[in-house]
């Protein structure tokens, strides 16, 4: 060494060059899984969690129930978990007015995937979680002639297959999409 000492920038910099090729290593290997968020879907004009609970709370409203979500909102437990709110939101609404405002923004749009999406399905991960209602991910899969199978967390039968293929003989033979929050077609499984 020089007598150089490197500034805690560099020094980061230097973490991240080797965090990422060992990233790229693990890929190469097949041995990644991609967590997809809401923000992959963005792009395409899918709402973020925050405008969701929006959404919901204007269907709510509209419906004119008696509920008070000011006391909701003052909650704590509103700022720390979206999904509890949400849940709350649900509980207001007639389950086929619930379905019908997430089918409404999750179904698929005439054109449902961007260049974005195609390279993000370009990289080998393994397997593809997700948290999105949409299918996206299915639909970019298909425009580049890829076998993947797509399944929501209540999907027994699917979910069981994918625990125990996960380290098998021809583990690496089909990928997944994992919707752990649900598909917006298949009522059971919005969570």
């Amino acid at each position: 060494m020089n007598g150089e000492v490197k500034s805690p920038v560099e020094k980061e910099s230097d973490s991240n060059n080797i965090a990422f090729e060992q990233l790229i290593k693990a890929i190469n290997i097949n041995i990644v899984f991609a967590f997809i968020g809401a923000g992959s879907s963005k792009k395409l004009g899918y709402p973020l969690w925050e405008e969701l609970i929006g959404i919901l709370e204007e269907a709510v409203k509209t419906k004119g129930t008696s509920i008070d979500l000011q006391l909701y909102k003052n909650n704590r437990d509103h700022e720390k978990d979206p999904l509890w709110y949400a849940e709350v939101l649900k509980s207001c609404l007639d389950e086929s007015d619930f379905y019908l405002v997430i089918n409404e923004r999750f179904k698929p749009k005439k054109n449902n995937w961007k260049p974005f999406h195609q390279k993000l399905m370009q990289i080998p991960f393994r397997h593809y979680i997700t948290t999105n209602y949409d299918t996206v991910l299915e639909h970019t899969s298909y425009s580049l002639s890829q076998s993947i199978e797509s399944f929501c967390w209540n999907d027994r039968e699917m979910l069981r297959k994918f625990f125990q293929n996960l380290n098998g003989p021809g583990s690496q033979e089909t990928r997944y999409i994992f919707h752990i929050h649900g598909i917006y077609d298949k009522k059971d499984s919005i969570i």
